[in-house]
């Protein structure tokens, strides 16, 4: 449906507007189904490291998505 594509869509521009380090890690696990420890070995770094970046990769998008909807009055 169209409000699925425009979903994906804004994804897309978020996950790219997020910095390097956080990018990299969810598009290696997220879009390309690395475990933890092959993302890890890929980036060079821990996976202690892997799993923080994903971490604050995902609260910085919901934080975008919260930001992106519009105002409801409650």
């Amino acid at each position: 449906s169209l409000e699925q594509t425009e979903r994906k869509e804004w994804v897309r521009h978020a996950v790219a507007a997020l910095p390097e380090q956080l990018r990299s890690a969810v598009k290696l696990v997220y879009f390309r189904g690395m475990k933890y420890r092959e993302a890890a070995d890929e980036l060079s770094v821990p996976v202690g490291t892997v799993k923080s970046r994903l971490h604050a990769a995902v609260k910085r998008l919901g934080e975008a998505w919260e930001q992106a909807q519009p105002a409801t009055n409650d």
